[in-house]
């Protein structure tokens, strides 16, 4: 289900990591909605992706995880000793968490321009950055409010600095599209 539409003209992407629970909730809101293929939303004349700074996404999926795992949760499948032990502190946390993120493929952290493309050819015809939401929502559905923004608490702040060149690497697409990102980027 990358995208979602309330029917008409418009799709938004659906990123995890990047609103969507923002995102589904607000085209939840609607009595028509649809869930859409990114083949299927190439057909729709205005196809939006609210994007995110990748390595702050990754960044994020930790702290959810982490904290999940602290209350007896298990998050998607990681492994909870990738995410929390006691003698590790939480720079061996991070480091653990990157080395296992690098190594396998999770709807959370695989690259956004990867889940927003068909055939090589990404999606969206118009982007905005993920910190902006409550400023360009209300351009594609004109009706309700954005029900659910801002992102937890980080109490623990690890230092980001392992494997930056893998994660760099891995992210180049994301980063560049990030990166040209001034407002709206029209395509």
């Amino acid at each position: 289900m990358p995208f979602l539409s309330r029917g008409g003209d418009v799709c938004i992407a659906f990123i995890l990591k990047c609103g969507c629970r923002s995102i589904s909730q607000w085209v939840h809101n609607y009595s028509i909605r649809q869930e859409l293929t990114n083949e299927e939303a190439l057909k729709i004349e205005t196809r939006v992706a609210f994007v995110r700074d990748p390595i702050d996404r990754l960044k994020s999926v930790f702290f959810d995880a982490r904290w999940s795992v602290r209350i007896g949760n298990n998050w998607d499948n990681i492994p909870n000793d990738i995410l929390l032990t006691e003698n590790r502190g939480i720079q061996g946390d991070w480091q653990s968490f990157v080395d296992y993120s690098l190594e396998t493929d999770n709807r959370h952290w695989r690259p956004q321009t990867d889940l927003i493309s068909h055939n090589g050819q990404l999606v969206p015809n118009v982007y905005h950055m993920l910190k902006d939401i409550k400023q360009y929502y209300h351009l594609y559905f004109k009706e309700g409010s954005l029900p659910h923004t801002g992102a937890a608490a980080r109490v623990e702040q690890p230092e980001y600095n392992y494997r930056v060149d893998d994660l760099n690497e891995k992210y180049k697409a994301d980063i560049e599209l990030f990166n040209s990102i001034d407002g709206t980027l029209r395509t």
